[in-house]
């Protein structure tokens, strides 16, 4: 008698147990459905330019700071500070046509140096730059930054 009072006490003690991993498996399934079903919030960010970028920049060798050809006959040095608020203008007026009249011919190479015009030395922009020359994708980055800037 006392062998069926402690099996049936053990059995309740299973039952609780696989209640609570149900409610566990309940809650874990909401929360996913919840997440999938979530409306989307706050403005998404456009970039605008990637087209322009890829069409100046792309097919052309990228290494770092430098774009074109190493061997190039002319190295013109960019200094810039991506985070410039009047940088722009001049860039983007400038390198896309140093791009095509000169880096695309194989005549000269651009090497962007950073420069920061601010009090603070070491910025953001200029880190992320330098990140995304290591994936070999600095001028577009830069070129993107420069067209955005406002955003």
């Amino acid at each position: 008698m006392e062998a069926v009072g402690e099996a049936a006490g053990a059995r309740r003690g299973r039952w609780w147990i696989v209640a609570a991993l149900g409610l566990a498996l309940a809650a874990l399934l909401a929360a996913i459905v919840e997440l999938a079903t979530e409306e989307e919030g706050g403005e998404k960010l456009v970039i605008d330019g990637v087209n322009d970028a890829q069409r100046i920049f792309g097919g052309l060798p990228q290494l770092g700071d430098r774009l074109g050809e190493s061997d190039a006959a002319v190295r013109i040095l960019l200094f810039n500070d991506v985070q410039c608020g009047g940088c722009e203008e001049q860039f983007l007026g400038t390198v896309p046509e140093l791009v095509d009249g000169l880096v695309r011919s194989g005549d000269a190479k651009l090497l962007y140096r950073h420069y920061s015009f601010s009090p603070q030395v070491v910025q953001q922009g200029f880190i992320a730059a330098e990140a995304a020359g290591r994936q070999g994708y600095q001028w577009q980055y830069v070129y993107l930054f420069f067209r955005n800037q406002d955003e």
